[in-house]
């Protein structure tokens, strides 16, 4: 179960880094829109994070 958590873990972060980066320039008006929902990413990059502290 550990193993599962620890590879979305290894999938989620760079992809919430990614968001990070995109919503950067996404304030600059790089980017029309970003690439995809903000606050569920983020929702479920801390999800993640507290379930696996969890165990």
């Amino acid at each position: 179960k550990g193993a599962i958590i620890d590879i979305r873990i290894k999938i989620i972060i760079p992809f919430w880094i990614l968001k990070v980066i995109f919503l950067q320039f996404h304030t600059l008006g790089a980017f029309p829109h970003p690439p995809f929902p903000t606050s569920l990413a983020t929702y479920e990059f801390f999800y993640i994070l507290n379930k696996s502290r969890h165990q």
